[in-house]
């Protein structure tokens, strides 16, 4: 039996979450959870602590563990929502960002080399990746 192509693409997604935790973990000493946490914090900016949870998928306890262990290691900040006293906003830090951008050239650099061994047209790919996350997002809208 071929292998389905949401198969194939689930497969992908799980083996490279899985290989650029490995990456991070050795390198640079964080999780791929706590990177992207990061990045969404900078795609997002300044945000309350629940929209984080629902952007990466993990539930509010988790996010909050998360956050404490970010702020902890001086990631991030988390200061009271003048709007809402129980809520909170997380900010990226100076050295969140530093090890940010040191993780995304890494992540991007095996990238490269990924799609070299393969023999995949990188530029082409990430343009096919975008189109596709384009058009979920538009389906999803309807």
């Amino acid at each position: 039996m071929e292998t389905s192509t949401a198969y194939a693409v689930h497969k992908l997604a799980v083996e490279m979450d899985r290989a650029a935790d490995r990456l991070l973990q050795e390198r640079l000493g964080i999780s791929y959870g706590r990177f992207y946490f990061l990045l969404v914090l900078v795609e997002s900016g300044q945000v309350p602590q629940h929209s984080i949870a629902t952007t990466m998928g993990y539930s509010a306890p988790a996010i909050s563990n998360m956050a404490g262990e970010l702020v902890k290691d001086g990631l991030v900040e988390a200061i009271s929502d003048p709007a809402h006293g129980r809520r909170r906003l997380i900010t990226i830090t100076p050295k969140g960002n530093r090890l940010l951008s040191q993780s995304l050239e890494l992540l991007d650099e095996c990238f490269s080399e990924l799609t070299t061994l393969a023999g995949i047209d990188e530029v082409q790919y990430k343009a096919d990746t975008e189109q596709l996350i384009m058009a979920l997002v538009r389906k999803r809208r309807r």
